[in-house]
Parts: C-alpha cells; sequence; structure tokens
C-alpha cells in the first residue's frame, strides 16, 4: 500500500495473557465483570497471524448473569493488501455466531470484504483502510513522529458493517516509565494512546468501543483499559513473551 507504515518491519511476534477486572460502571445493568484475555501474533513468511481469545463473565443488577468466550484469527500479508478473519462469539458452552471471509486492498487502501459467514455478501471499503497490524503500525508511527492524533479507517472483519473510523489520540511518547512489560524493552520508546472506534452510518457520534493502552515501538501494549459502554475492564498482564522473528530464510 501507498505510504504504508514504516513500524510495520519493526511489530514484534509475541504472546500476552490478560486478566480483566471491573473497573467502572456507567448506569447499565453490570454490575459485577470478570474475564481473560490472551493475545498472540506470529510472524511467518508472508505476513502475521494473529489469536484472540476473550472469556468474559457478567452479572447485573437484576440477578442475571452472562458467560461469553469470543475467538478471533486472522492472516495478514506483509505488504498489508490481503486478510482472512474468522471470528467466533457466544455463550461459553453453546452455539456461537461466526463471522468469516477475507478482503483485499488496491495500492491506495480501497478495496473490498467478501463475507462467507453469516451469509454471502461483498463490502466495498474505502479508500485509505488498513487491516490491524499495519492500523497499529500507523499508530506507533503518529505517535513517534509526535502527532498528536490521527483518525485511520480500520478494517479488522468483526462485525460485517465493513470498516470503521478510528480516532486515535496520544499522550507523550518517550522512554517507558518503571517496570516495563518485559525487562529487554526497558529502553523502548512507548507512550499511552487512547483510541475510539465508530461504525461508519451518518451521524454517529458515539464510539462503539474505546480502548487505552501504552503502546511500545515495537506494537506491544500493556496498561489496557477496555471500555464496552456501559462499562469499561482494567486488563492486566498476566503472562508476557516475545516469540521468535521471522525467520531468515523468508528474505531469500
Amino acid at each position: 500500500i501507498a505510504g504504508a507504515p514504516a513500524a510495520a518491519g519493526r511489530l514484534a511476534a509475541h504472546r500476552v495473557i490478560y486478566d480483566l477486572t471491573l473497573e467502572h460502571v456507567s448506569g447499565g445493568s453490570v454490575m459485577a465483570a470478570s474475564g481473560t484475555m490472551s493475545y498472540t501474533v506470529e510472524a511467518t513468511c508472508g505476513g502475521w497471524a494473529v489469536q484472540q481469545r476473550l472469556h468474559l463473565t457478567t452479572a447485573s443488577r437484576d440477578g442475571g448473569s452472562s458467560d461469553l468466550t469470543s475467538d478471533y484469527a486472522t492472516l495478514e500479508s506483509l505488504d498489508g493488501r490481503h486478510f482472512v478473519f474468522d471470528m467466533r462469539q457466544g455463550p461459553t458452552g453453546g452455539a456461537r455466531e461466526e463471522i468469516k471471509g477475507d478482503a483485499a486492498l488496491n495500492q491506495d487502501g480501497a478495496g473490498t470484504a467478501s463475507y462467507t459467514l453469516p451469509k454471502a455478501s461483498r463490502v466495498a471499503l474505502p479508500k485509505g483502510t488498513l487491516f490491524p497490524m499495519h492500523h497499529t503500525a500507523a499508530i506507533v508511527d503518529a505517535a513517534a513522529s509526535g502527532q498528536p492524533w490521527i483518525s485511520p479507517l480500520l478494517f479488522d472483519g468483526t462485525g460485517v458493517g465493513g470498516a470503521l473510523s478510528t480516532f486515535a489520540l496520544f499522550g507523550h511518547w518517550g522512554a517507558p516509565s518503571p517496570e516495563p512489560i518485559a525487562p529487554s524493552m526497558a529502553a523502548m520508546a512507548s507512550g499511552p494512546v487512547h483510541v475510539s472506534y465508530f461504525g461508519l452510518k451518518p451521524g454517529v457520534s458515539l464510539p462503539d468501543f474505546e480502548s487505552i493502552q501504552r503502546y511500545y515501538d515495537n506494537g506491544v501494549a500493556d496498561r489496557l483499559h477496555l471500555d464496552f459502554g456501559d462499562f469499561r475492564m482494567q486488563a492486566s498482564v498476566r503472562d508476557f513473551h516475545l516469540l521468535p522473528s521471522r525467520p531468515a530464510h523468508c528474505e531469500r
């Protein structure tokens, strides 16, 4: 893609497990929530293979409860032009809804998402759309260059409506404060990033979802806060490992 983020070449393969705890409720029915989330990025010769698993348990004020599991897997090409996605979400141990398909972008970032589930359909992606790993790289690049904010389009395959509008607001970018996610990253530049996600519908002013995290220069994130609207969760790192980088033979 023209103008692909330079940080795409620095994104680190890694695995991180977060413990989720309830941080704040804002008038909805949820009164308690807990869970776990795992996130794995593996470097392949062709790009990145990503797997995310979320398990969330909530209890409501009326005595009800829910237990949700979400499995999300993607393949994204190194050049940011091809993307395969599969998301399965629903009650733990019960029937789950699935969103599955692939997407391709032209040189200018416009393209098409082709869904096979929940039904066969095609959605046009606007010029400037980024897939998730390149979206992360764009955020890291902009923060490192001193920009106060950016608003790139994102297609991640988590919904059937096509691309999302995002707004990323940056805090101070520099050497990490004490307690880095790993000793090997203690000297790496990092900073806080607040990202809001909006559907591309006329008149939409409130985000569908928001997150706050500290991003490192290699795309790793810690100190997560996940805002679901009615409640916000804090994600604390339980376990973190850097994984092998892209094999040397891939360059041949």
